[in-house]
């Protein structure tokens, strides 16, 4: 058995070579950001405060409610500067654009510093946030409204107001 290795060690004409982290990187074509930093893209959902937890932000990738580029991609995908992602959550559908990379939670304004909000998704957000403040009047008409319709007739009245 040994003899069988020598043998093998010795036809074998591979040459190990030793590449460091940025010849390996361009060899694999990695995408790089300016300070060098991959960031998983559920990690950095998760960072930018979009899910609570890697998990979630994972299953809503696989699940096909995050695409990059418009693309469906993997949680392991790296995030790469002035991308666009869609995020779909719940009802809605946020459009980013990535400004800066981190893997680490941070509070909400360090969050909202890693992305900027495309106009056209935050116009679509508004009008949907509209109606539903305007379907949200659970009034039933065939009774006087009571202390908590009477809240809400006040508070949808406020925000059409605004």
């Amino acid at each position: 058995m040994s003899e069988d290795l020598d043998v093998l060690d010795e036809d074998s004409e591979i040459d190990e070579v030793e590449l460091s982290e940025d010849e390996f990187a361009a060899f694999m074509e990695i995408p790089k950001s300016k300070d060098k930093q991959l960031v998983r893209l559920d990690k950095w959902l998760w960072a930018a405060r979009f899910f609570k937890t890697r998990a979630l932000a994972a299953e809503a990738i696989r699940g096909g409610k995050v695409h990059v580029n418009g693309h469906r991609v993997k949680p392991g995908k790296p995030v790469v500067l002035a991308e666009t992602i869609a995020i779909t959550l719940g009802s809605g559908q946020r459009v980013v654009v990535v400004k800066s990379l981190t893997g680490r939670r941070g509070p909400a304004t360090a969050a909202n510093a890693l992305y900027e909000e495309t106009q056209e998704s935050r116009e679509v957000r508004d009008k949907q946030r509209e109606e539903r403040l305007y379907t949200a009047t659970n009034i039933h008409p065939y009774r006087r409204p009571n202390r908590r319709d009477r809240q809400v007739i006040t508070r949808v009245k406020r925000s059409f107001e605004e």
